[in-house]
């Protein structure tokens, strides 16, 4: 699946649905480990903690 992924990046995808391919991998969430990086966030701390829970827990 990587390099399906790299290969959609240099074509200019800009939006990677992960939460899709773990739900379709029919692995359990809790065994699926996900690195995120927040570079820059345009909101407050305690802001992008809560949300950043709401993602995980939708995922």
């Amino acid at each position: 699946m990587l390099p399906r992924r790299r290969r959609r990046l240099r074509l200019g995808y800009r939006h990677i649905d992960v939460g899709r391919a773990v739900r379709d991998s029919g692995i359990p969430r809790e065994q699926v480990y996900l690195d995120l990086y927040l570079i820059h966030a345009p909101w407050p701390w305690d802001q992008m903690g809560k949300d950043c829970r709401e993602e995980n827990r939708q995922i």
